[in-house]
């Protein structure tokens, strides 16, 4: 008899991600919880998941483009969480990583057309804005619009740490969630002490007077701050619980952290320097939880 429950487990995840075909703002956050829909059927198999190999297919014909992002997004992290489980983090983004340099290199109709479709989208949007606009506002409006290309290709040329960002916060979420659900026990999150090299490299190259250099090092920093910042949170995690504060104020605290971007600083540098001082260890007893 066949089991419903990891087929609707399946169609969650695909529905979830694809509002970001009608919506990019809910999808946006549905996108986020996609993946521990896709996890949950999975993890249900003792075979080849063909459903989800169906469901790609069908899904490819209808929205294209949705399908390849849905795939580097939520099916590429999905496996990694289940296969690679204590270096999914660091992993999970690299092949999105590694397609979006292929675009960005071999294939610059595909750059153009990105570029081309950002400028418009930003157009749109800042002639909403524009509609309900103070006349404060609307100088920094005018100032965007002129400058529309350049902030779109400059989007694009970033796209690369964006995508493993994104990929890399995500993975982060759903693995955490996945595993109190099936009660594993989770390492923390620790960037290794072997990549710093690459973050030094990368941070000097900023001050290199060739653009290439530069967009480089934007990737890398934009990479790494996101690596230190899920750093940051483990330590969080481990102080709140620690002192435990109710279960309500920890997501209070997660709210503001991620919407208030001195925040999200603080605690990604506090996350590089535990790279050298455990802060989970500055207590009495020595512990690490």
């Amino acid at each position: 008899m066949v089991n419903p429950i990891p087929i609707i487990q399946l169609l969650a995840s695909i529905i979830l991600f694809t509002f970001n075909a009608y919506n990019p703002y809910f999808g946006f956050f549905f996108g986020l919880i996609s993946p521990l829909f896709l996890l949950f059927y999975l993890n249900s198999l003792k075979r080849f998941p063909f459903e989800l190999l169906i469901a790609v297919i069908i899904h490819a014909a209808i929205f294209k483009i949705v399908t390849v992002y849905y795939i580097f997004m939520v099916v590429i992290p999905s496996f990694i969480i289940l296969t690679r489980k204590e270096k999914a983090e660091l992993l999970s983004g690299l092949p999105a990583l590694l397609a979006s340099i292929i675009v960005l290199i071999l294939l610059p109709e595909i750059k153009t057309a990105l570029i081309k479709n950002l400028e418009f989208n930003l157009s749109n949007y800042l002639e909403l804005l524009r509609n309900s606009a103070t006349t404060e506002k609307l100088f920094y409006i005018e100032k965007i619009e002129k400058n529309k290309t350049y902030i779109a290709a400059l989007f694009i040329y970033l796209m690369p740490s964006l995508s493993y960002s994104y990929i890399a916060f995500t993975t982060y979420i759903n693995k955490r969630f996945f595993y109190k659900f099936q009660k594993i026990p989770v390492q923390p999150f620790q960037v290794p002490f072997q990549l710093i090299p690459v973050l030094v490299v990368g941070g000097f190259l900023i001050l290199a007077n060739y653009i290439i250099t530069k967009i480089i090092s934007y990737n890398t920093l934009i990479i790494f701050f996101t690596l230190f910042f899920v750093q940051g949170i483990e330590i969080l995690e481990f102080w709140l619980k620690k002192i435990k504060v109710p279960i309500i104020f920890k997501y209070v605290i997660y709210f503001f952290i991620l919407v208030e971007p001195p925040l999200t600083i603080i605690l990604s540098i506090f996350g590089l320097f535990d790279t050298w001082i455990d802060f989970r260890k500055l207590n009495k007893g020595g512990q690490n939880g």
